[in-house]
Parts: structure tokens; sequence; C-alpha cells
């Protein structure tokens, strides 16, 4: 199961469906998870983890650690959104530079996939050019063209794809981009929460 907390929506994905959550994630993404799991159990669980919505990180890393504590034989690893899509555009010939969600209103980050750094650009920035993709957060913008989305999701025979182009990359080649094993995950914010 691979599970993105870093974006606006939970996504969740198994090799027999994509879901995702919509509006109060507190109440989805703990019933969803149930739903999935006693569907398809699982023993592994990747987590695409920082950056992203605060709430996201802070309900998904909840929710995941209730998960192994009531399962402890289910396996954790995690991997950041840029090492992420980093490993992605090497392996599966993606644009060189993605904008990636980081969970503010008005910002995102423009982050090259070559040499590991990126810039914090207002939304109104965005400009869309040949070698650019956008993570699927952006997927209900007017403004992006939809060949510039990367959406993952399984298809049934448990590849991932970026469904817009039909392009397709197999989850055993994502298995094998540098995950790191946990046992249990810790919310990894961009900035320090405010809890006073």
């Amino acid at each position: 199961m691979l599970i993105n907390i870093s974006s606006n929506q939970i996504w969740l994905s198994t090799k027999w469906q994509t879901r995702r959550t919509y509006g109060q994630i507190q109440h989805q993404f703990p019933q969803l998870l149930s739903d999935i799991i006693k569907r398809y159990p699982t023993d592994e669980v990747y987590i695409i983890n920082w950056p992203g919505s605060f709430t996201n990180i802070r309900i998904g890393t909840l929710v995941i650690n209730l998960l192994k504590w009531l399962n402890p034989k289910i396996q954790l690893y995690q991997l950041s959104k840029p090492i992420f899509f980093k490993h992605l555009s090497k392996n599966f010939n993606l644009p060189t530079k993605i904008y990636l969600f980081i969970g503010q209103k008005k910002k995102t980050w423009l982050y090259d996939l070559q040499n590991g750094t990126y810039q914090i650009i207002n939304y109104e920035e965005i400009s869309i050019e040949e070698q650019t993709a956008f993570d699927q957060t952006f997927e209900f913008s007017p403004y992006i063209p939809e060949e510039k989305m990367i959406n993952l999701q399984f298809l049934q025979d448990g590849e991932l794809f970026f469904d817009r182009n039909r392009k397709y990359f197999q989850w055993e080649i994502i298995k094998s981009f540098p995950w790191q094993k946990i046992s249990m995950l810790t919310p990894n914010y961009m900035i320090a929460p405010n809890i006073s």
C-alpha cells in the first residue's frame, strides 16, 4: 500500500484501487484506511511524508501509527515527496522540474529534480514550461493542463500510473527507491507547529 500524506488530500493506493479523502480528513481517513485494510490486508505500508498540509501530516501520522500499534506485523517505510519524485523522474523519464504542494495557500515549491534545489513560488507566478510537471494536488486547477499532472494510482495489475498520459510506473521499481524503514511514523513539518 502507498499512502501520500503530503498532498492537500490523503491518497491511499493498493494494487486493487486508489482512494482519497475529501473534506473532513479527521473523520474520513481513519474510516477509509480501516475499510481498505479490512478488504485488502497488507503487511507493508509506504508513506510519502513531507512537505504538505500540517493537518494531513498530523492526522495521517496519528492514524498510521495507530494502525501499526494495532497490527505490529505491518512494516512501515517513508520517503519525502521531493526524493520520491527525484527517483520517479530518474527511473521513468519525467520532466526535470516539478511544482510540489507544500501545504501553503499561496505558495508552492518549484523543485529541480536533477540538482535537488527548490524555489518558493507564489501560485500566480507559476509558469507552464515543457520540462515542468505538477504533483496531483494541482489536479483541480483550471490553469494547469491535465497532461502536466503526475497522478499516482494503482492499476489492477499492480502498476502505478501517471494517468493523463498513460505513463506506467512499475511498483517493483518504486519499492526499490531509498525508502526508510521505520518503527513508527514521525510527522515531518516544514515549519514547527504552533501549539500555544
